[in-house]
């Protein structure tokens, strides 16, 4: 099991040295802020305790368009930042509804060999939710 501390450790190591927070619907450092449009998800980390769910947490790798690398830190429910809540919410959409193709009657798409035609439903869960139960269902025919 590892702690916070021994993966922000890990995370410095790969170069996501900047400690982020949220204000202001922006992101923060010691060096500056950052609109959304200007900041990208690199990874995703998740460190879960097992024993109290309120003690999970979700670190963001992040990258800006200045070439700045940092974390952002998200406690589990009942402790998440509802703005930093939002912030990711945004920024998970924007990006996701960037990478949808644009389709119009009467348009034939052919896939590319390596992008599945049913869309991964991870994308659509918010980070407001992380912590709580979720139902996903599949419609398979």
């Amino acid at each position: 099991m590892k702690d916070l501390a021994e993966t922000l450790a890990r995370v410095a190591q790969r170069g996501f040295t900047e400690a982020f927070d949220v204000s202001d619907g922006r992101l923060h450092s010691r060096r500056g802020m950052h609109e959304i449009e200007d900041v990208a998800v690199k990874d995703t980390l998740f460190i879960d305790t097992g024993t109290d769910p309120g003690d999970d947490v979700t670190i963001y790798l992040l990258s800006t368009a200045s070439g700045m690398q940092g974390y952002l830190v998200m406690p589990g429910s009942p402790h998440i930042d509802p703005a930093k809540a939002q912030f990711i919410d945004r920024l998970i959409e924007s990006r996701w509804a960037a990478a949808q193709p644009q389709l119009h009657p009467g348009d034939h798409r052919q896939l590319p060999a390596d992008e599945h035609p049913v869309p991964d439903a991870v994308p659509d869960l918010r980070a407001g939710d992380y912590g709580r139960t979720v139902l996903l269902a599949f419609h398979l025919f």
